[in-house]
């Protein structure tokens, strides 16, 4: 038995998107009983990193409902770094997602790339699942921030970036699976 709680907490949590789309699931009330529980009373710090293995895009997560559970039983002096997918420019919606790096006044959002390749469960071959940013794994001379500026303008001047992405693979892609 831990005499005076968790001080320090890490949690590092790639779900099936289902359990992510539906409250009513076992996992998902489980982690509704996981966010009540009494060992987040005496946290000092707190990280949390999510995703999940499908391959759809992140935005379609409600953040809010995700989050506002755990963060509302959390003392007020608790440091949280939440760790989460980068969000699809055109899907960001302010009910749903977190859209500013800092939450409150000790809570931190970061977003992070998606994991690009994955094992195809099926062939048991190496595929590539593209997310936003699309170019970034295309571009070799700018930073990260600047694929995602550059991205972010040309989705909401209308372009399909996603696409423009696409027709630039589009030549790697006889390589083949090495």
């Amino acid at each position: 038995m831990i005499k005076n709680g968790i001080k320090r907490l890490n949690i590092t949590l790639r779900l099936p998107l289902d359990f992510f789309q539906s409250w009513e699931t076992p996992a998902a009330q489980s982690w509704s009983q996981i966010c009540s529980a009494s060992l987040f009373q005496s946290l000092s710090t707190l990280h949390v990193w999510f995703d999940h293995t499908a391959t759809d895009t992140w935005a379609i997560v409600d953040e809010h409902t995700l989050l506002d559970p755990l963060l509302s039983r959390l003392s007020h002096t608790t440091k949280v770094v939440i760790i989460l997918p980068k969000l699809h420019p055109l899907h960001e919606h302010e009910d749903r997602h977190f859209l500013v790096p800092r939450i409150n006044e000790t809570t931190y959002l970061y977003r992070k790339l998606r994991q690009r390749y994955r094992c195809n469960d099926h062939s048991l071959h190496i595929i590539h699942v593209a997310d936003f940013p699309y170019f970034f794994d295309l571009n070799q001379t700018c930073t990260l921030a600047e694929v995602e500026a550059f991205e972010r303008e040309g989705w909401h001047e209308g372009r399909d970036m996603e696409a423009l992405a696409d027709s630039e693979r589009e030549p790697m892609d006889g390589w083949g699976n090495i």
